[in-house]
Formats: C-alpha cells, sequence, structure tokens
C-alpha cells in the first residue's frame, strides 16, 4: 500500500519521494477503479445496482483529490498535502467498500 509511504514522504518533507509515490502508485490505482466499475456495469444485467454508482463517484473523488495533492506537493505544503491525502485515502476506502473488496483477502474468499 502506498499511502503510508505517502503519509512517511510528507511528514519527513521528502517531496521528491512523495512526487515519485504520487506519480507511481497512487495515480496508477485511478484508471483500475474506473474499468473495474465500468466492468460490472457492463456485464450484461439488467440490475440497477447503487454501489455501482458509488464505486464511480469514489473514483472520480480520489481522482479530483490526487489533483489536489500534487499542486500541495509541488508547492511544499505538507500540512496541506497531509490533510488531502487523508480525504484521498477514505475515498479510496469508501470506493473499496463499495465494491466490497475491503476485507484483508481483497474480496476474493477461499476457493
Amino acid at each position: 500500500d502506498a499511502m503510508p509511504a505517502m503519509r512517511k514522504a510528507l511528514e519527513d518533507k521528502q517531496y521528491d519521494t512523495a512526487m515519485t509515490v504520487l506519480q507511481g502508485p497512487l495515480r496508477n490505482a485511478a484508471g483500475p477503479m474506473k474499468l473495474y466499475a465500468s466492468s460490472l456495469a457492463g456485464q450484461g444485467l439488467s440490475l440497477s445496482v447503487s454501489y455501482i454508482s458509488e464505486m464511480n463517484k469514489q473514483a472520480e473523488t480520489y481522482e479530483k483529490l490526487l489533483s489536489n495533492l500534487e499542486k500541495d506537493v509541488k508547492n511544499r505544503n505538507a500540512r496541506s498535502a497531509l490533510g488531502t491525502l487523508a480525504k484521498t485515502n477514505t475515498a479510496l476506502q469508501a470506493y473499496r467498500t463499495a465494491a466490497k473488496i475491503d476485507t484483508e483477502d481483497g474480496g476474493i474468499g477461499d476457493f
């Protein structure tokens, strides 16, 4: 999980490291979040499932917050960046809860 690494980099005011984590694993999660929600919606089921709209909402929030986080890091504002990171983590956790992948095994379960 890149969130603890990002938090540590910001707390230590290591902005180059923070930018590397932001532009790597944190940014790389945004696309798959949307893709997963889209794939669930496109399964050909005629069911209206509210959790998919919640997943899309949280994915959008996550992506917008990453842009804000990038501005905070570029401005070397650790305090603001830590606050934005907390909100980003909240959006990610809300997405995982809506997607039912918030368990230790990622929602896969035992076979």
